[in-house]
């Protein structure tokens, strides 16, 4: 008889209760991990602002034990302005974005909580959790972990290329470009040292694949719920919704394209867009009172908004990994208008699934020409051909079998 794995599973936020899709996936997998006969004691190294029930995490997922940590981040613009200037000067061999887990009461933190303690995995759920084991610039495998799983959410370096190469300002370019062969260099150690990579993507795969050939991947795609598609509320207009984190660059970015090219050509009296996410959005407010468009910001139970949405808008250029956002979408029985790199990931099919746009001119015309009852088809189409692969339970069984 097998013995059941011990598992240290480290996640960079608080994630209970489930509020959006990244939250979800990350709940459905440790919970069907736990079903399929893994052991985890979860390690949560937080945002500032939490509000935490290690209780409630251990009840619901069924975990042997639960250890928190908050980051230390200022909460203030200024004060996180002058935190990371102090990093970039004082810590130049960490990447800035990862430098609030590579901080000194954090390795302490993580070090307490190990002593004496010996797992069969160390599951990094995130690339920034890895920077708690880095030692003068570089990935050290801690001794109380047998192996390491490293989930990869996405090709992070590719964002920080991406960054560089766009901006003008000669100063922020050369930052930029520093910072990308930092996240590289960091991110390259950390698939080196794994004994089983997890991309939640293909594509990203293939990626990795090609640059790592002698490590071990398992594709582990975003294990979702589809068993409860949510009711039309019917309404005046045609409510779409953007929904996803309005900081991170592919988000903010395909966002703005959409509200400066797009939006204001749409006819206001028959569609409405709502847009809801978390992170800084102190961007949007030259956008705030737009016609036909209501800025939500964070919202507790993304349910409501789904309810009224027709589709979701994805107009996503560049980024790796698959969207939680498009695979989210079809378990509320909704379908989208996306670009083929919003799509990324997924194995829908345009036309079929979902309406593909690409320039703006295809995005005014998708948009004044949509039509919901083809949506509803394609809403339905995709989420038969999504929940075959992304049912949460078939994903979470098939990663623990293959770390048997």
């Amino acid at each position: 008889m097998t013995q059941n794995k011990t598992y240290l599973w480290m996640i960079p936020k608080w994630t209970l209760p489930a509020t959006d899709g990244a939250r979800v996936a990350t709940d459905r997998l440790i919970k069907n991990m736990v079903k399929s006969g893994a052991i985890i004691d979860v390690m949560c190294l937080g945002n500032p602002g939490e509000v935490i029930d290690i209780e409630q995490m251990k009840s619901e997922w069924g975990v042997r034990d639960v250890f928190y940590k908050k980051r230390p981040l200022p909460n203030s613009k200024l004060g996180k302005a002058l935190f990371y200037l102090f990093k970039l000067i004082t810590n130049r061999k960490c990447p800035l974005t990862m430098s609030t887990f590579n901080a000194f009461t954090m390795k302490d933190f993580v070090d307490h909580v190990s002593k004496n303690k010996t797992y069969d995995y160390l599951f990094l759920d995130g690339l920034h959790l890895g920077a708690v084991f880095m030692k003068k610039g570089h990935f050290v495998k801690p001794k109380y972990s047998k192996k390491i799983v490293y989930r990869a959410h996405n090709i992070e370096s590719d964002i920080w290329v991406k960054a560089y190469k766009d901006t003008n300002n000669i100063f922020k370019k050369v930052m930029l470009k520093q910072q990308s062969k930092l996240v590289k260099k960091y991110e390259f150690e950390i698939i080196e040292a794994s004994n089983l990579v997890a991309p939640i993507s293909v594509e990203d795969n293939e990626i990795i694949t090609k640059d790592h050939p002698s490590i071990k991947t398992h594709i582990t795609l975003m294990g979702m719920n589809f068993n409860n598609p949510l009711k039309y509320k019917s309404l005046e207009k045609i409510h779409f919704l953007f929904l996803g984190r309005l900081d991170w660059p592919p988000n903010k970015d395909g966002l703005k394209w959409l509200l400066d090219k797009v939006w204001p050509f749409v006819d206001h009296t028959k569609y409405h867009l709502n847009v809801a996410g978390s992170g800084e959005r102190t961007w949007l407010k030259p956008y705030e009172g737009s016609n036909g468009i209501t800025f939500h910001g964070f919202v507790d139970d993304i349910d409501d908004l789904y309810s009224i949405s027709s589709a979701s808008l994805i107009p996503i250029f560049y980024g790796s990994g698959t969207r939680i956002k498009v695979v989210e979408t079809y378990t509320k029985g909704r379908s989208m208008i996306s670009t083929a790199m919003g799509a990324q990931g997924s194995g829908l099919t345009p036309a079929v699934d979902y309406i593909n746009a690409e320039s703006a001119q295809q995005w005014i015309h998708s948009i004044n020409n949509f039509d919901s009852v083809v949506s509803k088809k394609q809403a339905l189409e995709g989420s038969n051909k999504l929940k075959v692969s992304f049912d949460a339970f078939k994903v979470a069984k098939d990663l623990y079998s293959k770390l048997l």
